[in-house]
């Protein structure tokens, strides 16, 4: 999502770029194993507790204009948006 967003934000501001890299790392709480034998945990616990993205992006632009481009794609990201924001999450077996 990230890497679509900033090509596209980049082509939308007449930006071309030569390299795109991004590079993710977090930290996942898992130890419950899906409450199958596992720790006991709250939902909290489990799941992501924090993540972490570097971009390495070159392109006919300055740094300046190089990293509002990554922040404007950040901005804008669904999936970024649905990490930060929690939202409702509901599950059931089909009809």
């Amino acid at each position: 999502c990230l890497a679509v967003g900033i090509t596209a934000v980049a082509t939308w501001k007449q930006v071309k770029l030569s390299k795109l890299e991004i590079f993710l790392e977090g930290d996942i709480g898992n130890p419950a194993a899906w409450g199958a034998g596992g720790a006991e945990m709250r939902p909290a616990q489990m799941g992501f507790q924090e993540i972490r993205v570097k971009v390495l992006v070159e392109g006919d632009a300055s740094r300046e204009e190089l990293d509002e481009i990554v922040k404007h794609a950040n901005f804008y990201s669904p999936v970024a948006n649905t990490m930060r924001n929690p939202i409702p999450f509901s599950i059931g077996l089909a009809d």
